[in-house]
């Protein structure tokens, strides 16, 4: 994955993770204490470390500062204690510290084990899903593109089931479900525009649009949506031109293709300018698209 694409991905996970680990954020999370002679069991809900070697290990662990170093320390207690009851505490500290350290392969690792080990953690199905469409927009690989098109449909059949973790408020979770459901809508879409089913992209795009509209990677391949069929459809002009002003600096490659799909239609760039900085404002499409009569529409 290239380096702008997996700190794009990184950051898109970032909110997700966030509030999924302020959610997995047990007793077990913060510096415990072993069971002590004549403790009551039944009293603490609280995760006990029983043995002192292993509770100092993970303290050791959960108490390293750099996050780099503090997901390998996690990483070398879970091969030191498999079993430990602060297991899954554990793999959330790893994954946390890999993302804070822009480690996607490791971020997709770690999520892939959770998975394994619970797989209604939907928030980590997300994460991988915007993992392997990453990949799979960086490099064609085909690998990442059939996992990320089988989770983004398995993620949005579980979505309207998936119940609010212990400890979440319900706002945060309303927030975490359409971070998600942009995840999994965009994906599908993604996928779609691969098969050059325009249609079914179009539809995907749009919802994930609706959930987040600032989504550079969903905005400008909507735009290639309504661009690519013959005849095009002209709101994918203006999707594109917003594409631009979110790309800013990185823009070239995107001005490139929408300006001559421009050109192609009006025969000219008259307008091209004002149709830029118009998408810079305005929020959707404007009601009326240029036709083949309207040179110059922005004008």
């Amino acid at each position: 994955m290239n380096k702008v694409l997996a700190t794009f991905v990184l950051a898109l996970t970032t909110a997700i993770m966030a509030q999924d680990s302020a959610s997995a954020q047990t007793p077990a999370s913060q510096p415990l204490a072993t069971t002590q002679p004549g403790q009551d069991q039944s009293a603490p809900k609280n995760k006990q470390i029983q043995d002192p070697a292993e509770y100092n290990a993970y303290i050791a662990a959960y108490n390293t500062q750099d996050p780099a170093q503090k997901a390998a320390a996690m990483m070398a207690f879970l091969n030191q204690y498999p079993k430990s009851i602060v297991r899954m505490d554990a793999l959330e500290q790893a994954m946390s510290g890999y993302q804070l350290s822009n480690n996607a392969p490791k971020v997709m690792e770690i999520a892939k084990i959770i998975l394994q080990e619970n797989p209604n953690a939907l928030p980590k199905l997300a994460i991988v899903t915007a993992i392997d469409r990453a990949q799979a927009t960086a490099s064609a690989n085909p690998t990442a593109l059939k996992e990320a098109c089988d989770d983004a449909q398995k993620g949005l059949q579980a979505l309207p089931t998936w119940a609010k973790p212990e400890g979440l408020e319900q706002a945060e979770y309303e927030k975490q479900k359409k971070q998600i459901a942009d995840i999994f809508y965009g994906a599908s879409a993604f996928c779609a525009l691969q098969n050059k089913d325009y249609a079914g992209a179009k539809s995907n795009y749009l919802k994930a649009i609706e959930l987040e509209p600032s989504n550079l990677q969903d905005v400008y391949q909507l735009a290639i949506s309504e661009l690519e069929p013959n005849p095009m459809d002209l709101n994918g002009l203006w999707y594109g031109a917003k594409a631009i002003n979110l790309a800013g600096a990185n823009a070239q490659g995107i001005i490139t293709y929408v300006k001559a799909k421009y050109k192609s239609y009006t025969g000219n760039f008259d307008g091209w300018d004002q149709l830029v900085a118009a998408a810079a404002t305005q929020a959707a499409p404007p009601a009326n698209p240029i036709t083949a009569s309207e040179r110059g529409f922005y004008s």
